[in-house]
């Protein structure tokens, strides 16, 4: 099997922001590493507050710059708390 390149090596994120709803587990983790892995800004938000956190605190322990966030996204005042916690955290 053959080993992944990391991301930034193909592709260069730095300055650059991205959100990664179901980012704390599974598919949603594996993306949310690859992108800040690339050097973009994550912010992973999750129905699983504390999943979310441990997330974030586990990718920012590598030294990106990423944020856990509780959300519930079938809220659509969730969601816009979502975009401006996300503006807040990263500009």
């Amino acid at each position: 099997m053959q080993q992944l390149k990391p991301f930034n090596s193909l592709l260069d994120l730095q300055n650059r922001s991205a959100i990664v709803t179901g980012g704390a587990k599974g598919i949603g983790y594996g993306i949310a590493y690859r992108l800040a892995e690339a050097g973009a800004s994550v912010l992973i938000a999750d129905i699983d507050e504390q999943a979310a956190k441990q997330a974030a605190d586990e990718l920012s322990a590598k030294g990106w710059k990423v944020f856990g966030l509780g959300v519930d996204v079938s809220y659509e005042d969730a969601i816009k708390n979502m975009l401006l916690v996300c503006q807040e955290q990263f500009g």
